[in-house]
């Protein structure tokens, strides 16, 4: 740890306790912007992943071509973890203010540049070479944004820190739900050609306008007083520090990430493909329960971190991933035998996750003390994101694979990830809490 780690204050948010209500909560709605415009970029892209591939991976055969947008739509997770670590130095020993409006300016600007590319029809391999430099730019702001954004809510929040993170989680999926808006209302007003060749870098344009609007509403934040209360404290290689003095911690963060990547690949990402090809539910139905999920996820995320702030954040963690670890199986057995309402199922799932999501970054940002949070938060979520919600629909669909063909199978990876986030959460207050 840092030498000077001995006459660090007190990291504790006494200063935002005594916070206005309002100016509270302003100030957390202003943080949780940036998580809106990733949920909209994140569905965004997979929604309009045919034209994208048509426009710049023309490869002849449509398969191979869409595969290379997703890609290429990887990518920008798999960079998110870099650069948050950056970001995360720089936010450790400047501020968060400062980075928290860089973050959200490179993504506006990457946004905008990925609507505004040539196709590969117009400028050939240079077109398709600056989109995937432009989605590495979004990448890297994301990581340094969302981490910057629960760092700076983190400290922000005083006594309302569930609500916080909550609020952060609710917009980012209200996010989500502007990104399929815009999607439906693009095809609906456009022809057909119109909307393949058009609609999509419209609605990169809007996302990328939206995050200047975001920033200039942002423009009269105030640095944390948590970090002005830290700030003499000069640390030169935040990131060394986080990895040789707080390995336990990031052990158990990631352990507690483990479960929020499994549960968003699936809502975002594996749910509807495998309830449309697998189980052969319409589009429609499918799209709709989507809907449910996403809205009730928001929902009670905002609510149940409300509650968590007047009962107990630790709890609420563990009660959500208790119920997605025995709820799992028979979720997935009444998906298959198609015995329940997907609106009542997508409705429940929505409720378990929004136990977990309104209480796990409360626990993440006590692990860290001031000095090192935004770099210890920034890895950590980024590599958790990285690693669970990239890697889960594939070992969904190697289980589906490897038992025969039982279509329960895919829940044997949310029942693990939170068995494993249920165990890690015990262990949690052995560790001196940092807020």
């Amino acid at each position: 740890m840092s030498k000077l780690t001995g006459a660090l204050p007190a990291t504790g948010i006494e200063a935002q306790q005594q916070h206005s209500s309002s100016g509270s909560l302003r100030v957390i709605l202003l943080a949780s912007l940036g998580g809106a415009l990733e949920g909209y970029e994140y569905l965004l892209y997979g929604l309009f992943a045919s034209y994208i591939s048509a426009a710049f991976f023309p490869t002849g055969n449509a398969a191979t071509s869409l595969a290379s947008t997703f890609a290429v739509y990887a990518s920008g997770y798999f960079i998110r973890p870099i650069g948050g670590i950056v970001m995360g130095h720089f936010g450790d020993k400047f501020g968060r203010r400062k980075i928290f409006l860089v973050s959200m300016l490179v993504v506006s600007m990457a946004t905008i540049g990925m609507g505004l590319m040539p196709s590969y029809a117009s400028a050939g391999i240079v077109a398709t070479i600056s989109f995937v430099l432009l989605r590495l730019v979004q990448g890297f702001g994301v990581g340094g944004e969302v981490a910057g954004a629960i760092t700076y809510a983190a400290e922000s929040a005083g006594k309302r820190l569930g609500l916080a993170c909550g609020v952060l989680f609710g917009i980012g999926c209200a996010g989500s739900v502007f990104a399929s808006t815009v999607n439906v209302l693009l095809h609906t007003l456009l022809p057909t050609r119109l909307a393949e060749d058009y609609a999509w870098r419209f609605a990169f344009v809007a996302g990328g306008v939206l995050g200047f609007i975001f920033l200039w509403a942002r423009r009269y934040l105030r640095e944390s007083a948590a970090f002005e209360k830290a700030k003499a404290v000069r640390v030169t290689a935040p990131f060394a520090e986080v990895i040789r003095d707080y390995k336990p911690q990031i052990v158990l963060a990631l352990s507690m990430m483990c479960v929020v990547g499994t549960y968003n690949a699936f809502l975002l990402a594996y749910l509807p493909a495998y309830l449309i090809r697998v189980l052969h539910y319409s589009g429609t139905e499918a799209a709709a329960a989507l809907g449910v999920g996403i809205t009730s996820l928001a929902v009670f995320a905002i609510g149940l971190g409300a509650l968590a702030d007047i009962t107990s954040r630790k709890w609420m963690f563990r009660l959500g991933a208790l119920c997605m670890a025995v709820g799992a199986w028979p979720m997935f057995h009444a998906l298959a035998t198609h015995s329940m309402s997907l609106s009542v199922l997508f409705g429940l799932y929505g409720l378990f996750g929004g136990m977990t999501h309104s209480s796990f970054v409360a626990m993440l940002a006590k692990l860290f003390p001031t000095h090192v949070r935004f770099t210890g938060i920034a890895f950590c979520y980024n590599i958790g994101l990285a690693l669970f919600q990239g890697v889960t629909p594939i070992a969904a669909t190697l289980l589906l694979l490897h038992r025969g063909g039982s279509l329960e199978a895919p829940a044997l990876v949310l029942t693990g990830t939170a068995c494993i986030a249920l165990a890690a959460s015990l262990f949690v207050r052995r560790f001196k809490s940092h807020l």
